[in-house]
């Protein structure tokens, strides 16, 4: 007797592409392919040569799976982003400046400048339905974060 089982695992694929500045970095989240939103986190640093400073460093470039679990801070479900090296408890968040992450990734809408969020809240009650209906259905959820990738002709 023979046994054959076919596994069809769907995921959602969060794609955050990063422009590191010396103060802060700003990103573009796309979900499946299609822009979602604007990103703000923490300085990010060059692993090889920097040292991470605790509540002031970004975390690193990476595929990470993401989660929900209940967040002892904020007291409510949170998506967190699982096995990031050198990092715990790395959750994406609401905020409006890097002031207000540990390193976490912050969700909203860019001002011109970039380093200040708006509609935060609004925009991550949206992404957390997203997320949560993605666990709901068994679908898994990752998240990878990358250097925006520059026009080679323009430099842009």
């Amino acid at each position: 007797m023979t046994f054959s089982k076919t596994f069809n695992f769907s995921y959602m694929e969060i794609l955050i592409q990063r422009d590191k500045r010396d103060a802060f970095t700003c990103g573009s989240l796309y979900i499946n392919g299609e822009y979602f939103c604007d990103t703000l986190e923490r300085r990010c640093i060059d692993w090889s040569k920097e040292k991470k400073t605790p509540g002031m460093t970004a975390i690193p470039d990476g595929r990470y799976e993401v989660e929900i679990k209940v967040s002892p801070s904020w007291h409510r479900p949170m998506p967190y982003l699982l096995n990031v090296p050198h990092f715990r408890g790395i959750m994406i968040h609401t905020g409006n400046t890097p002031a207000d992450s540990k390193g976490c990734i912050l969700v909203g809408s860019a001002f011109e400048w970039k380093s200040c969020l708006y509609d935060s809240r609004l925009t991550f009650n949206r992404l957390f339905n997203k997320i949560d209906s993605a666990r709901i259905s068994k679908e898994l959820v990752y998240i990878t974060l990358q250097d925006r990738q520059t026009d080679r002709q323009t430099g842009e």
